[in-house]
């Protein structure tokens, strides 16, 4: 691989969830790619969320929702 390619693929992050507020990495260790629609190259990859991370953004949300009425 050159050494573009290697700069470029060093300088990839992984997103995780904003769960309540607060950023949360995640229970999950699988992610998936982001990918530029411009130039088609991944410039970031994204962490699934397993039942347990959807279950507690749903909660936050809806205690959230509650708190506004």
């Amino acid at each position: 691989m050159n050494t573009q390619a290697n700069a470029a693929t060093s300088q990839i992050h992984t997103l995780g969830h904003f769960i309540g507020g607060k950023r949360y990495q995640g229970a999950s260790a699988r992610s998936g790619a982001v990918f530029n629609p411009a130039t088609g190259q991944v410039s970031a990859r994204v962490s699934f969320a397993p039942k347990a991370d959807t279950d507690a953004a749903v909660a936050a949300a809806r205690a959230q929702q509650r708190s506004q009425q």
